[in-house]
């Protein structure tokens, strides 16, 4: 069967063959077959829903390779993409943004921000250009928007519990940082989340501060004041639980991590919280628990996180009401369902890792039709 076949088949036939088609990757692969297949998939209309975070593995052996694995949860397919960038090479992911966009950091302090489907990249000073401390390794790093906007702020955390601010759109600019000192004590924050247009971050008792932003002398972002918006969750959590930050139907939420052992195994389970009302200064609110995450799934990580929302039937191989985590230990990543009012405990486990010293992170594709209507593309390639 020649490839002219295909495209000779009727305009009216395309749509309908179109609308069996599930899953942002099988929709790239139907686009690709020729220019008549692709106009019927964009003018479609039967639009496909949004497309669901892939997991995206990178090595902290610095290797030279231009290729990186992924895993495909809808489609439940591993794949190899080529990274866009020479600057990705050798360095390991520490964040995600909405519309393919990555972060990726070395030991030469260098961040590269890329968007791994159009192949545009931010040029990013050095992390330690312009700061007052000297800067260890970023572990987080998480926007404020799309970094090709004026608007956008990036906001880092070190392992020396630094923070870090940056704005894209101030030419020439470089990073702030600002530590916290609680009773002569390093505040340590396990995460920070862009909120509304506010940052946030978690310390380690699950209290959450809201960071007030200005500008120093140079114009560059700076944090200013930070102030206790959300109290604690209770002492029944270990001081070393991962906590997780999301937005969840418009409001802030967090995930906590734990492990219940027993005499002869350890399960793992989740606890999901919320704020109510939007945080304001001067007020303090509890974190609620959320007994249902009702048309939602949530896609943990430790770089990045994020609540997907999930039609009733389900969304290829993914499912309303799950919990979807990232976990290097052992090379595993753990399925979370719900276990009806105990939390959220593992249900099942699946292996998409290699070697010990790979990381995982969650990227957020773009939609089809943004992915289908780039023109001159030199993003995301599956080898």
């Amino acid at each position: 069967m020649t490839t002219d076949y295909w495209s000779d088949l009727p305009d009216d036939l395309l749509p309908l063959v179109y609308a069996k088609v599930g899953g942002l990757l099988h929709r790239v692969r139907f686009s690709a077959v020729c220019k008549s297949w692709q106009a019927a998939a964009v003018a479609s209309r039967h639009p496909a829903p949004p497309a669901l975070p892939w997991l995206i593995l990178s090595s902290t052996h610095r290797d030279l390779y231009r290729t990186r694995r992924v895993y495909c949860p809808e489609e439940d397919e591993a794949m190899r993409i080529h990274l866009p960038s020479e600057n990705m090479v050798g360095k390991w992911f520490v964040g995600a943004h909405d519309g393919g966009w990555i972060a990726a950091v070395g030991f030469d302090l260098q961040l590269a921000i890329v968007n791994l489907f159009s192949g545009v990249e931010v040029e990013v000073p050095l992390l330690n250009q312009g700061t007052m401390l000297p800067v260890s390794l970023v572990r987080k790093v998480v926007f404020s928007e799309s970094p090709t906007s004026t608007g956008c702020i990036l906001a880092a955390i070190t392992y020396q519990h630094e923070i870090l601010l940056w704005r894209p759109g101030c030419p020439g600019s470089g990073w702030t940082t600002k530590q916290f000192h609680v009773e002569g004590t390093v505040e340590r924050f396990p995460d920070i989340i862009f909120h509304n247009g506010h940052l946030y971050g978690l310390n380690i008792y699950g209290d959450l501060l809201r960071f007030e932003t200005g500008v120093n002398q140079d114009g560059w972002p700076m944090i200013t004041k930070q102030h206790l918006q959300a109290i604690e969750i209770g002492s029944s959590r270990m001081d070393n639980d991962p906590f997780y930050l999301f937005n969840l139907e418009g409001k802030l939420a967090m995930a906590v991590r734990s492990e219940r052992a027993t005499m002869f195994r350890s399960d793992l389970f989740f606890m999901v919280f919320e704020l109510a009302h939007e945080p304001v200064i001067g007020h303090f609110q509890k974190w609620e628990e959320v007994e249902s995450l009702g048309n939602y799934s949530l896609f943990l990580g430790k770089t990045s996180s994020k609540a997907v929302y999930v039609p009733a039937g389900g969304h290829g191989k993914v499912q309303r009401s799950y919990i979807y985590a990232d976990d290097v230990v052992g090379g595993r990543s753990y399925l979370m369902q719900e276990d009806g009012g105990d939390g959220i405990k593992s249900s099942e486990s699946w292996i998409v890792c290699g070697p010990w010293g790979e990381t995982l992170t969650w990227i957020f594709p773009p939609d089809f039709y943004s992915l289908a209507n780039q023109k001159n593309s030199n993003g995301i390639q599956i080898c």
